[in-house]
This record gives structure tokens, sequence and C-alpha cells, in this order.
């Protein structure tokens, strides 16, 4: 009779896989080929082409191409199953009636009933080719997965893109475990509903915790919380040459501190179910101004694939109106066909053209906070003045956390 692998042959198998990955990417950064950088067999590139009436509406969407096996989601399921019943524990009063846990008690249940608002919102008033489109594009989003779930319900997959790390699944054995993560979501979650934006410097401070380490496990709860389940999770590597590596997370997790130390990870890929259909969820940790986008070829390459995309921003501390990030702004005029931001993203005269864009307004618009008072758009105050049919918005998302007065703006491609 055969015997089972030992844990000693498993891992020499997985050091001999990623020896024979790092040859492999050796050889072709030596080779200096002029074309440009692949996705490996384990990233295939799946191009498509839909047509909504009325609309030109041609995408191509990234996809990863493998599927995770049983025996490499022991871990992400045991987290899944242990945080849902945690949630479950929370919600029933099975924790400690803390401050802490009723205070999670009280904000999932009112986050819950905001996205419910964003959601029928979105029913009434975007276009079903963009709330149910293919791919959104939200850069500058942090760990923000609730906001594109909302606003686009049936999006087949949201690319996040932050500068906080990915991180890892946390340690959740233990009841005193289980305690200090739901405190640390606690933290997380009110800092998200008081203020509908993440504050870059007080997340990273508190997603570089101990049990926290990146947004990975932020992601996860959000997808718990609202009853999506995750059935795959995998992790985005790159090498000195920006050659990527895919690898399911059982896989990063057992990969030898050696290979890690050569590797960067660059971001996670959660595939979960909604409404009995698979969608995914891209996030990386890049930054995206015109220096960093010129050198961090993989993500340029990943990217330069999306065509057809529903672009969508909000609180981007006005970085699109700066010149250093005049890349990515026309790549998006370029390749969107629709886009739904507040007044922090692209700045409103570049839809002056009403050949080009169809432009319908929403909320309000007053001058910016501090410290944005220099990006004040007197083209967009003189739009919202002279159009006193601007249906208001039932919700806060923006910058505005004491008038309230967040505007929407929807522009699509004619």
């Amino acid at each position: 009779m055969k015997k089972p692998n030992s844990p000693i042959n498993t891992q020499n198998a997985i050091v001999w896989k990623y020896f024979y990955a790092l040859l492999v990417f050796s050889i072709t950064s030596c080779l200096k080929e002029k074309t440009q950088p692949r996705y490996n067999e384990r990233h295939q590139i799946f191009h498509n082409t839909g047509k909504k009436s009325g609309t030109s509406f041609t995408y191509t969407l990234p996809l990863h191409g493998s599927q995770t096996s049983p025996d490499t989601l022991s871990s992400l399921n045991a987290f899944l199953n242990e945080l849902e019943k945690a949630i479950k524990d929370t919600f029933r009063g099975g924790f400690p009636d803390s401050v802490e846990f009723s205070s999670l008690r009280r904000i999932c249940k009112l986050l819950k009933e905001k996205t419910k608002i964003i959601e029928e919102w979105s029913k009434s008033n975007i276009p079903e080719f963009i709330s149910a489109c293919h791919v959104v594009f939200y850069p500058f989003s942090g760990p923000d997965l609730i906001t594109p779930i909302s606003l686009f319900p049936e999006a087949d997959t949201i690319i996040l893109v932050g500068l906080e790390p990915v991180g890892r699944i946390p340690e959740f054995r233990t009841h005193s475990g289980k305690i200090t993560l739901l405190i640390g979501f606690s933290d997380i979650v009110s800092e998200m509903f008081r203020l509908p934006f993440f504050k870059t410097k007080e997340m990273d401070t508190l997603l570089r915790k101990k049990e926290f380490t990146g947004v990975m496990p932020l992601l996860l709860f959000t997808l718990t919380l609202f009853n999506l389940h995750p059935s795959t999770l995998e992790i985005i590597l790159i090498d000195s040459a920006q050659k990527t590596l895919i690898l399911n997370y059982e896989e990063f997790v057992l990969m030898p501190p050696a290979i890690k130390k050569i590797l960067k990870i660059r971001g996670v890929i959660i595939k979960f179910i909604k409404n009995s259909r698979e969608r995914v969820v891209y996030y990386f940790s890049e930054n995206l101004d015109n220096a960093h986008l010129s050198m961090n070829k993989y993500f340029s390459t990943f990217i330069d694939r999306l065509n057809g995309f529903v672009f969508f921003t909000k609180c981007a501390s006005y970085l699109l109106h700066n010149s250093n990030f005049s890349t990515l702004r026309n790549f998006i005029l370029e390749r969107t066909s629709a886009i739904i931001q507040d007044d922090t993203g692209i700045p409103f005269h570049f839809f002056n053209d009403t050949i080009k864009w169809q432009i319908k307004l929403y909320g309000d618009y007053t001058k910016p906070i501090k410290p944005f008072g220099g990006y004040f758009q007197k083209d967009l105050f003189e739009a919202y003045r002279n159009n006193p049919d601007i249906t208001k918005l039932p919700f806060h998302i923006g910058y505005h956390a004491q008038t309230k007065k967040d505007p929407i703006i929807l522009a699509i491609r004619k």
C-alpha cells in the first residue's frame, strides 16, 4: 500500500516547485525579451465583447486561471467558518456585552441598512448597464469593498487599489483570539461608519496591528458580514524582473522563507458567490502616480487589458487633479465607458465635451474641506447652481461629514 506523503516530503516538493519557478524567472530575465511581460499560466487573460442597447460597451476581462483544490482551502475555510460563527455570536450576544461588542453590533446593523439604501438608490438612478457592469475599477479605494458592492450589485469583477499592505489571514483559533480580532474589526468598522472614507495614516496604523497586518482580513470580514461566501483566495507576487507569480493562499503559506524574501506581495484575488454566481475581487497594493506606474510594469500590463470598464472613486484626495497622476487620468478617460465619482476624482472640466459625454449630477456641491480648499471647481459649482432639479442623495458618501453635501457625478460616454 502506498504511504501517504509526509509533511517533510510535501515541504520538499514545495521547495523544488519554487526553485523551478525562480529558475524560469531567471532564464526569462536573461533572455531580455522585448515583448510585453505576460501573466503566467496561472493568470490567463480572457477576452470578451459585449453590447448593451443604446451604448457601446466593449470590455476585456482579466481572470485568474486556476481553481483551488479543496486541500489548499483549509486555512481559508477554517478562518471563514470561525469568522461566520463569531459574527453570529456577536449579534446574538455570545461574547461579553462590552462597549466594543455593543458598538460592533450596532454599527454593523447600521452599515447593512446603509448599503441597502445605496443599492436601492443605484437601482433607481444608475443605468442598468452600469450597475450590472462587468468590471468596476476603483483606484484610491483602500479596503473599501462595501461601497462598490452596494453601487454595482451585479458587477462581475471589482478592482481595488490602495496603499495599504495585503496582509494575511490572522490566527483565529482561540476564544481570546476571536475577541481580539473582533475588537479590531470593531475599531475599523466604527471608523468606516463615522467617516465614509479611510484616513490613510489611521487606517495604516490599524491594519498593521498584529492581528491584521493588512487589508485581507477586512475584505474577508466584509464579504462574510454580507453573506457573500469567498471560495478562492490567491496571492499576487512579483520578482525583481516584474514577472508575476500567482499562488493559492496555502501554497504561499508553505513557501520557504528564503523564497518569500525574493518575491514581493502586490495583491490578492478573492472569488466569492453572490446570487448563485461567482464574482471576483482584486486588491492591489500600489502607488498610482506617474513615476510608480512607469516602474510597475506588471500592474500597467494588467490594467492595459481593461477596456470599457466603469470607473468609480470617492474621497480620493483630489489626486487626479494633479499633473503627477495624469497617466492614470488619461488612461481612464480613454478607456472607460462610464464614470461615477465625487468631486475628488477627475476634474469636471474634462467632461465639457457634450458630444463625447452625457452628464448627470446628484447630491450637492460645496467648497472642499480643509486641507483641499484649493481644489474648488467653479464650473462644477455653476452646473449645480444652474440645475435646481438635481436629486439629493439619501446617503453620505464623501468628505463632508458635517454638512453631508456630497456630489455624485455620472459621466457616460456617448
